[in-house]
């Protein structure tokens, strides 16, 4: 069977990642080759996958879904959860509030803008969270992530607590 995705590997340290991948491919039935890279080095680790595979038409049957395991959109009130959190964030000596698409997802703009203000919690953004608290807003500190501001990620190693 011809391979769908091509591991490409650039050192020896990409091993362990390598592995995982291709664990993960073999898991799900999926055709892969482990190339290794001797003369150049490549950032990390590349997944190259098959023209064929992007490309190609093949049977679809669409499943409804009316579980996620993982998502509750209105969860239980853990009143004894939600004081030892606000217990936390009071104790906190270099809190950082992370901000992201949640946020924009939930129309919570003016909540976060009134829980960071309340207590003078600085926040750094995700790329999908811009736009949830304005660019002049005293407390945000910029754009975590690699295209990011290096405040916010510095900030994100030295915080006690990130909210």
């Amino acid at each position: 069977m011809t391979p769908v995705v091509s591991i490409i590997m650039g050192s020896v340290s990409d091993m362990p990642v390598m592995g995982k991948a291709a664990e993960f491919l073999d898991s799900m039935g999926i055709p892969f080759e482990i190339n290794a890279l001797s003369a150049h080095r490549v950032p990390e680790m590349v997944m190259d996958f098959a023209k064929n595979a992007q490309v190609d038409k093949m049977e679809y049957a669409p499943v409804t879904v009316d579980f996620i395991r993982s998502y509750q959109p209105v969860p239980d009130r853990d009143e004894e959860a939600i004081r030892e959190a606000a217990d936390l964030i009071n104790a906190a000596e270099r809190p950082l509030v992370l901000v992201g698409q949640g946020v924009e997802l939930g129309n919570a703009q003016a909540e976060l803008r009134a829980f960071i203000e309340k207590a003078e919690l600085p926040a750094g953004r995700t790329l999908l969270g811009l736009s949830a608290l304005p660019t002049d807003h005293p407390l945000n500190k910029g754009m975590l992530g690699m295209h990011g501001n290096l405040g916010p990620n510095i900030n994100t190693n030295k915080c006690d607590v990130l909210i």
